[in-house]
């Protein structure tokens, strides 16, 4: 059996101009309600809005994601599995504004850019390991979120298994607990 990080390698590993477009992402919402289950195990609370239209100043203000869309949603668990216990109920996470943000959102104190941006592209990962899971069209999301800039995301995927994130090639239902 081929691991979700297998997948997500190969499709990495080929010319982005292969690449689904992003803007024409497939229906997925009957899967909603099964994410909605996973995330109840982790009792985050879940908002959800009509794809496309405003959900709020934040998508994550610290207390319940607000989406519209299943890979939003995957996104923002990968984020809060990411987060240190101490940034998880800030708002973007302290991460800084996310771009879907109406409101501005500061880096958490002592965070640099450098590691707000690579946390960022972990849970990137980590989203794109969810959507596999739950069988859904994931390269849409490796195009929308540009890793044809840096296709190899080893880096990433090596921070994520040493705090437990995936396992054995797959997510994990876990969350970050140390620095």
């Amino acid at each position: 059996m081929v691991s979700s990080v297998h997948k997500l390698k190969t499709v990495l590993s080929t010319d982005p101009k292969t690449w689904v477009n992003p803007d024409h992402r497939p229906d997925d919402s009957e899967i909603w309600p099964d994410i909605e289950k996973l995330l109840q195990k982790l009792k985050i609370p879940v908002a959800r809005v009509e794809p496309g239209s405003f959900v709020g100043n934040f998508q994550w203000d610290g207390q319940m994601i607000t989406a519209g869309r299943c890979d939003n949603l995957l996104h923002d668990l990968a984020h809060y599995q990411c987060a240190h216990p101490n940034r998880r109920f800030l708002p973007d996470f302290g991460l800084g504004s996310a771009p879907d943000s109406f409101e501005f959102s500061p880096l958490a104190p002592g965070m640099t850019k450098e590691e707000a941006e690579f946390e960022e592209a972990c849970a990137s990962v980590l989203g794109m390991l969810w959507e596999i899971h739950f069988k859904m069209p994931f390269e849409y999301t490796v195009a929308y979120h540009c890793w044809d800039i840096d296709p190899n995301a080893g880096p990433q995927l090596d921070w994520l298994k040493k705090h437990g994130l995936i396992h054995a090639g797959k997510a994990a239902l876990k969350l970050r607990e140390t620095t």
